[in-house]
């Protein structure tokens, strides 16, 4: 699980989007958080394109798996590593 010292150590340009969602995530009510890409913009107040690159850049980092369920009506699971 992650640690909110490890927030230090990310890169200097790191953009406050991905930590909004990374505090989301940290303090979420269940381990795996069930959501679209809409749902979670509507909750912390930015696009949904902007939610995309922010999950995009915590997957990258390794700080946050997504399971995806393509052609399917099935939303995806986010977990932090």
């Amino acid at each position: 699980m992650i640690h909110p010292a490890d927030l230090f150590r990310l890169p200097k340009d790191f953009k406050p989007y991905p930590i909004q969602l990374l505090f989301y995530l940290l303090f979420a009510d269940h381990h795996e958080v069930w959501a679209s890409h809409k749902r979670l913009a509507r909750i912390l107040g930015f696009s949904s394109r902007t939610v995309i690159r922010s999950v995009a850049h915590l997957e990258c980092l390794g700080i946050l798996s997504v399971k995806r369920f393509p052609g399917s009506r099935e939303v995806n699971r986010y977990t932090l590593n």
